[in-house]
């Protein structure tokens, strides 16, 4: 019967399709734009009728009144008019009504049930734990993403949000502003207080910086080992009104520490740039100071280029200078050259490179500038001598020997500079081991050099000899380099070294009896405590009068420092990992057979090499107060920027002491344990969710292995039992199916366990929405690989799968691009008709 029915299903639509095409042959009409019902296939509208008003049948070519697109008097005229066509097209239609589709479009359409109806269109109250959630996660985009709050009014932002969970409302900006923000930035602040308050030791990094909106601000960051761990934290960036002299910053670095109830003795030292406000200041203050090695090392470079002897060399250094950055700014200003560098690039097999320009504030950029144009010279000249214009730029080639020499004197030191910016692990215990290899081989004069490299090896040579060759900034390298397992006594001299290890046994002989005395405030208040617990009627023995505090003996304090030198030359004695190893960790496994001179790694190892924190700081400032958001109070910037910095980051980066632990805010981790407990699944379906789905981490297999075994053994007991029990009259329902009291409807819906297929329609809505949010608000395709906008879109539905950058930028936004220049085109064509004809004719 099915089969007969299919027949005469293809049978009539040929028919139809026939007799269409014939009454097209004389009257030509348009069919309707959009149209889903099979009765516009006998109907069809004149080109002139752009607004597709008046319908006209293709059979008798008499125009049939359908207000609105209404079909009613469409089909009314065919059952009245052409009985055998209504007869065909109710065939159709009874078999696409059984098929579930409508107008042969394939989509299914399936009527949701009267509570799920009613669940997706209830919204969340303000004080549910959802709605909470979910503006908590928005709140940490915008903060680290370093997104505009204004991000909230977006429509097509709005959008996303309501296509991944209908049933959020949005806040307003203003509550995001005023509410969300600060108390974001009090908890994360609260928190970062704690933190630092924690550390035994503590170094700093400080720094001034001047906005887009001419406001003057102040950079600090924190750097600490904890569980051997190392940390830094961004304290503030504040704004800084007040002239910048070097009393007024001392005293600005002091109040700050005192608001982050941090102890001035237990810091170690700051590094900083070579400006005399700030070593002025840390004189004032007494504040041990470390030389920024990167700020060295630039002015060391620019320092040896100055001082070139004879005048005529450092002159003819200028002008090939000179001479590059002209042609890098010819090339930078004039696309048609780009164009034709392009082709002379790979018309001799050179790489596609663009130029580098000079950034005077960046580190290394003259030099990658010089590189970059000795690779592209030949290709440079080829154009540059097709160009009227542009022929007197061509280098000699005298410019391009001077620029030579020059990059092999300059180019092996940028890799240092690079390399020792870092602030996640240890870089002072570098400064030592660098400056040794200096001296004896990336700066010292080889054969073959021309005297141009050998002269500029030589000052920035001498420059660092000199500049490093004070007592206080030798004292901290030093004893940085003595505590790294890795180095040692390596790089120090035989008399230097015993006196370094001399150094260390009296700081550690210090610490100890620092901390096995107490202050002189604690024993005052125990001996008031003592005076006020003795009874005052007791009557005194003749040896009360003899009990005093009995000061440790020089022979208590011998035998501590002859245990600390031995425990120093064991150390010294004892083999170091490899060069390439971290030294925390080394530490973090010998704390127990060196415990004293742990304590002085831990003190001297977290000191950064460079203030390349202070200027991420400003980086991330800068990305904040663009043009268009110049207008940021400075309070406003600092919680941002602090938040941008330091909220705890998700996935892979979130550490507590070398171990993830359980985010309390996590809705997955919530489901995942509900789901280990509650469903009856294989063991192994549960520790691949948990170990696929989980974004915090806490869920490993090591943890829950036990657990789940018994748990399954349970599971498999009570379905014995149960099937024993079960009658043939009565069915019982399984215990994992109750909904206990107090369950949520999201642990009880468990549904949605499973991610969407990339074929589904959801899975389509959410992705069209992120690529309409792209598009719409210019936000950069590099936002879908950001932590905080995944984590996101995971809370708001944890069954989306968010694709990746590549997906977007090779196949989604070309879709979409091609969906609306086809739509555009279509609305063209039928709105300028005539004018498309005539243009034919």
């Amino acid at each position: 019967m099915d089969a007969l029915q299919e027949g005469v299903t293809v049978t009539t639509a040929a028919v139809i399709q026939s007799e269409t095409v014939g009454q097209t042959q004389q009257t030509p009409l348009l069919p309707k734009r959009g149209g889903s019902s099979v009765v516009w296939l006998h109907f069809g509208f004149k080109p002139s009728d752009t607004e597709q008003t008046q319908p006209i049948c293709k059979l008798c070519d008499k125009v049939v009144p359908a207000p609105d697109a209404n079909t009613s008097n469409l089909f009314y005229h065919l059952k009245k008019n052409h009985e055998e066509e209504h007869g065909k097209l109710q065939l159709l239609r009874s078999k696409q009504t059984r098929d579930g589709t409508a107008g042969g479009s394939g989509k299914k359409y399936s009527q949701p049930k009267l509570k799920q109806a009613f669940a997706q269109g209830t919204q969340y109250e303000k004080t549910s734990q959802r709605h909470k959630q979910i503006t908590g996660a928005i709140s940490r985009y915008i903060c680290k993403g370093m997104a505009p709050v204004y991000v909230v009014e977006k429509d097509s932002f709005r959008d996303l949000i309501h296509t991944l969970d209908p049933r959020y409302v949005m806040p307003s900006r203003k509550h995001f502003s005023k509410v969300e923000l600060p108390h974001l930035y009090a908890s994360c602040r609260a928190e970062v207080e704690r933190e630092v308050c924690s550390a035994t030791n503590y170094a700093l990094t400080t720094d001034m910086w001047m906005s887009r909106a001419t406001q003057p601000y102040m950079s600090l960051t924190i750097h600490f080992i904890k569980d051997w761990t190392l940390r830094g934290r961004c304290l503030q960036t504040v704004y800084f009104p007040d002239d910048h002299t070097g009393v007024i910053l001392a005293q600005g670095l002091r109040d700050a520490l005192e608001s982050w109830g941090l102890e001035e003795g237990n810091l170690v030292c700051v590094t900083t740039d070579n400006a005399s406000n700030n070593i002025c200041a840390m004189d004032l203050n007494e504040w041990e100071r470390l030389q920024c090695f990167g700020h060295r090392l630039q002015l060391a470079i620019e320092n040896s280029l100055k001082n070139l002897t004879p005048t005529s060399t450092r002159q003819a250094v200028e002008r090939a200078v000179g001479v590059c950055k002209r042609v890098v700014s010819a090339f930078s200003n004039s696309w048609k050259r780009r164009r034709e560098l392009a082709k002379a690039q790979a018309a001799m097999g050179l790489p596609h490179h663009q130029l580098i320009t000079e950034t005077p504030t960046r580190w290394g950029s003259r030099q990658q500038m010089v590189a970059r144009f000795l690779e592209q010279e030949k290709a440079l000249s080829q154009v540059l001598l097709a160009d009227k214009k542009a022929r007197h730029l061509v280098p000699s080639w005298q410019d391009v020997s001077i620029l030579d020499s020059l990059n092999k004197a300059l180019g092996p030191l940028f890799e240092f500079t690079d390399a020792l910016s870092g602030e996640k692990y240890v870089s002072v215990s570098f400064l030592k081991p660098v400056l040794h290899l200096f001296n004896d081989q990336i700066l010292s004069p080889k054969e073959g050099e021309t005297e141009l490299t050998k002269a500029v090896k030589g000052g920035v040579l001498k420059y660092l000899n000199e500049k490093y060759d004070d007592a206080a900034t030798n004292n901290i390298l030093d004893m940085a380099t003595l505590v790294d397992p890795r180095f040692k006594t390596t790089y120090m001299r035989e008399n230097r070294a015993e006196y370094m290890k001399n150094r260390a046994v009296t700081e550690l002989l210090g610490m100890v009896e620092g901390a096995a005395a107490p202050p002189a405030s604690d024993q005052r208040a125990v001996g008031s405590q003592a005076a006020e617990d003795d009874p005052p009627t007791k009557k005194k023995t003749l040896a009360s009068y003899f009990k005093k505090a009995v000061p440790a003996s020089a022979h208590t304090r011998l035998r501590n420092r002859e245990s600390i030198e031995l425990e120093v030359a064991m150390y010294l004695q004892a083999p170091g990992p490899a060069s390439e190893a971290d030294p925390l960790e080394w530490w973090k496994q010998h704390e127990v057979t060196f415990p004293s001179v742990a304590r002085l790694a831990n003190k001297y190892l977290c000191i950064p090499a460079t203030s390349s924190s202070s200027e991420r700081a400003f980086s991330a400032s800068g990305n904040i107060i663009t043009c268009k958001r110049s207008c940021l109070k400075p309070n406003t910037v600092d919680q941002l920027v602090f938040l941008a910095l330091n909220l705890i980051r998700t996935y892979k980066e979130r550490k507590d002491g070398g171990q993830r632990k359980r985010d309390r805010s996590c809705v997955r981790c919530l489901e995942v344990f509900w789901f280990s407990k509650n469903q009856c699944r294989p063991k192994e379906y549960n520790l691949q969710m948990m170990s696929s789905h989980c974004c915090c981490g806490w869920w490993q297999h090591e943890q829950l292995k036990n657990k789940l075994e018994h748990q399954e053994c349970m599971r498999s007991r009570s379905d014995s039992r149960m099937s024993s029990n079960i009658s043939a009259s009565k069915t019982v329902k399984p215990k994992h199916q109750v909904r206990k009291k107090g369950q949520t409807s999201l642990e009880y819906a468990f549904a949605r366990d499973t991610a969407y297929d990339k074929k589904s329609k959801r899975w389509s809505n959410i992705t069209n929405a992120v690529k309409i949010h792209i598009c719409k608000d210019m936000v950069p395709l590099q936002m879908v690989e950001r932590d905080r906008f995944r984590a996101m879109v995971k809370i708001l539905d944890l069954r989306y799968v968010l694709s990746w950058r590549k997906y977007f930028s090779e196949t989604a936004i070309p879709t979409l691009y091609k969906q609306h220049r086809s739509k555009l085109e279509t609305e063209l064509f039928y709105n300028n008709r005539p004018v498309v004809k005539s243009l034919h004719q």
